[in-house]
């Protein structure tokens, strides 16, 4: 869309950009009162700290692989750098009110996790909410720490209704396995079961017929260790996951934030 604006006009459109702030403007209005804060989040889609561990790691979302001619590919990054670099300068003009990261190279996803764990914007104190706004079943596992929630949206065609729903420690697997019921398993292991199951959104390659519902039982019946160092030194474990356990392990550096951070220079932050 913005290309062709682009060959129409002769110049980058700002209507993402006014889009974007009508949209913040309209959220602080509605929720003022509480005091809110905006972070915003992106990358330029290398994702460098993911594609060191695996090459095909979000290959197909890719510009390259993109039904693009080749003369617009280049237009196409020249006109995205130049609405990152926009919301860049815009959303740190008052950082009382709007925070913007852009890692460019690296993947950004795990911001939230981040801004969480180090308790940047007073988001660990226990009167501040913390709500993500993503479709991205990877972020679920950020609602481990507390008073933190993902609120996903969206459009059901078949229904023709929009739709949202808002998930935390307690209830977010229901986001990967609509059926499963509440107890023993939270947003803690999140990032094990999509390293069991393999996340096609991300090109994240799981178990062959290891779909969620058989994940989520095999961690329950086996208390499956959520970590690296604890699938390293369980003495049992399943047969299935023992003859998968490199893949695993392989995956949850990819898919758990906390793995992810290691692998990320903090002057990017």
């Amino acid at each position: 869309m913005e290309v062709g604006r682009y060959v129409t006009d002769g110049q980058i459109s700002d209507i993402l950009l006014t889009e974007y702030r009508s949209y913040l403007i309209n959220l602080y209005n509605r929720f003022k009162r509480y005091d809110p804060y905006f972070v915003t989040f992106f990358d330029d889609g290398a994702c460098l700290q993911n594609r060191a561990l695996n090459t095909e790691y979000k290959n197909k979302n890719s510009i390259d692989n993109m039904q693009v001619e080749v003369e617009n590919i280049q237009l196409f990054r020249t006109i995205k750098k130049y609405y990152f670099q926009k919301l860049f300068e815009q959303y740190n003009k008052n950082p009382e009110v709007t925070k913007a990261f852009y890692l460019k190279e690296y993947e950004a996803d795990c911001i939230p996790h981040y801004c969480i764990k180090n308790n940047l914007f007073d988001s660990q104190e226990p009167d501040v909410v913390n709500v993500m706004l993503s479709k991205d079943k990877d972020l679920l596992q950020t609602c481990k720490f507390p008073n933190t929630y993902q609120s996903v949206s969206g459009y059901r065609s078949s229904k023709r209704q929009h739709y949202s729903k808002l998930f935390n420690s307690d209830n977010c697997i229901e986001y990967i396995y609509p059926n499963f019921k509440r107890g023993i398993l939270n947003a803690n292991h999140i990032a094990l079961i999509l390293s069991i199951t393999g996340d096609k959104a991300d090109v994240v390659d799981g178990i062959k017929g290891i779909g969620p519902a058989k994940a989520v039982k095999i961690i329950q019946d086996y208390n499956i260790p959520t970590n690296i160092d604890g699938l390293k030194n369980a003495k049992e474990l399943p047969q299935i996951i023992k003859e998968n356990l490199d893949l695993i392990i392989n995956n949850l550096k990819i898919v758990d934030f906390d793995e992810q951070l290691k692998r990320i220079p903090m002057e990017r932050f």
